[in-house]
């Protein structure tokens, strides 16, 4: 294993401005550019969390929405969302979605969470999309996505940038290593790795967030 120092959860370089926005999931289901899924229970939970830099790398050119994420900042792990989830989906279609239509978030939230999530649209989809079958309001949301974020000490941008395309197992062994206290274990991660690259690390939770095995 070759670092013990963690990425910091709370710091980054905030926007001037923050741009309130809202997605219109009914339209976008209606349009088939999203689905909804109401009538499946939530029965586990899974934290997604985005590796930066190859994300950004794909952007070209690089939209102003996604300047705070991918030039005013260098993120490694940031979080993609909170995703609910359903042992008896069969399909990634199939776990709970779109459960309501919501009204966009505030700026005053938007603003704790940019370090986060470092996205105002990606914030607002994630809610809506992921959040609304279960939570009652995206500050709920965000806060209990936050509070099992911050509870991780994740690698250093420079130590993931080391181990990126090494065997995800490495990537697994430096994670667990570094979340010893928390009694994380190999089978509640699930890294996501296409073409060699690096794209993203799941953590699985059950419904009241403690670890458990993820299932594909």
């Amino acid at each position: 294993l070759i670092s013990s120092i963690f990425l910091v959860s709370n710091s980054c370089n905030l926007p001037n401005t923050v741009k309130v926005w809202d997605y219109d999931a009914t339209d976008a289901i209606k349009k088939k550019r999203d689905w909804q899924v109401v009538d499946t229970k939530t029965d586990s939970w899974r934290l997604a969390l985005s590796y930066s830099p190859t994300f950004c790398a794909k952007q070209k050119p690089i939209p102003s929405h996604l300047k705070h994420q991918c030039l005013d900042n260098k993120f490694g792990l940031i979080v993609h969302g909170l995703w609910a989830q359903s042992f008896q989906a069969e399909t990634y279609k199939a776990h709970p979605r779109n459960c309501k239509d919501t009204h966009a978030i505030s700026k005053e939230i938007l603003i704790n969470h940019l370090c986060m999530i470092p996205g105002y649209r990606l914030m607002q989809k994630e809610w809506e999309r992921h959040g609304s079958c279960d939570f009652k309001s995206a500050k709920a949301y965000l806060n209990r996505t936050k509070m099992l974020y911050s509870a991780l000490k994740l690698p250093t941008l420079e130590v993931l940038n080391k181990i990126k395309k090494s065997s995800y197992y490495r990537i697994k062994s430096e994670i667990i290593a570094l979340n010893k206290h928390i009694a994380l274990r190999e089978e509640h991660i699930w890294i996501v790795k296409k073409k060699g690259e690096l794209r993203e690390v799941h953590l699985c939770y059950d419904t009241q967030f403690n670890f458990k095995a993820c299932h594909k």
